[in-house]
């Protein structure tokens, strides 16, 4: 129950109506998928073979359909303004180059959608810090690569602080 109190800090910040498009980058395992509106249309991307194979077995498991491709976040072999939801939980301070992972979200998002950008804090970090995962994972502040278009740019702590949660618009 705690780790579904943790998601809900964030998810609940999504608006996902019956029919959506919606997409995570860095989907992993797929674990945010069961807490969201059952009747949208659902695509994860990841760049782990491994997490995409994990995520389709727990969404087997659920009955719930999605479509899944293995794609860096800088490069997402994807249409531009296809997506009514776009989201990323927890994958952001890996990306090699953030600035573009940025700008390919807002590219695939259609006018108009929020999205949301969370993962761990150098709170966090440093509380883990003995920890091989966390030791080599540099946290990176995602509002310093939103280009001057995004507006409604919102970022707080959530989670005792050990994440951070960014939305944003495009236009």
């Amino acid at each position: 129950m705690a780790m579904k109190n943790r998601i809900m800090q964030y998810l609940s910040l999504l608006s996902i109506r019956n029919g959506d498009k919606v997409i995570e980058i860095s989907i992993g395992t797929g674990r945010n998928i069961k807490y969201l509106n059952p009747k949208a249309e659902y695509y994860g991307v990841d760049i782990s073979m491994g997490m995409l194979k994990r995520c389709q077995r727990k969404m087997k498991r659920l009955k719930r359909d999605i479509t899944l491709i293995q794609a860096e976040a800088e490069f997402l072999p994807i249409k531009n303004e296809s997506f009514d939801v776009v989201f990323s939980a927890g994958g952001f301070n890996f990306f090699n180059n953030p600035g573009k992972a940025v700008n390919e979200m807002l590219r695939i998002a259609k006018n108009g959608t929020k999205l949301l950008i969370t993962d761990e804090t150098e709170k966090l970090r440093l509380r883990h810090k003995r920890n091989d995962f966390y030791k080599s994972n540099e946290i990176k502040n995602p509002v310093e690569y939103l280009p001057d278009s995004c507006r409604d740019i919102e970022y707080k702590e959530i989670c005792d602080g050990d994440l951070y949660v960014l939305t944003f618009q495009k236009l």
